[in-house]
């Protein structure tokens, strides 16, 4: 996972001015992104997942760890549509996608 983010991370910028080499401010709307989406889908993550699902349940079929990767599974399904969309669409609705991935797709569980 490490390294998936790291990969996308490094190649983001190089993506966006290669391709849309007249796109403005392409490095602060990555930055952006990657601040605003991901402190906001990890901090969401966290919360939804603690308050639907507190520790306190020990029963194996109901376990914590299992709910709580329902949630990460279902928060990935609905951010792939926008990863696509954030590679399809030119800036800066490309952006606006990718808020939205990072929102759903950067979940701390």
């Amino acid at each position: 996972m490490f390294s998936a983010g790291f990969s996308y991370a490094y190649n983001s910028r190089l993506f966006f001015l290669t391709y849309y080499p007249n796109a403005t401010s392409t490095g602060a709307w990555l930055a952006l992104v990657a601040i605003v989406g991901g402190a906001l889908g990890v901090f969401g993550g966290g919360f939804i997942s603690d308050r639907h699902y507190p520790c306190c349940t020990k029963t194996e079929a109901n376990s914590p760890q299992r709910q709580r990767l329902w949630i990460l599974g279902g928060s990935l399904l609905i951010a792939a549509p926008f990863a696509l969309a954030s590679l399809h669409l030119p800036p800066p609705e490309a952006f606006y996608a990718l808020i939205i991935y990072y929102l759903f797709c950067k979940r701390n569980f």
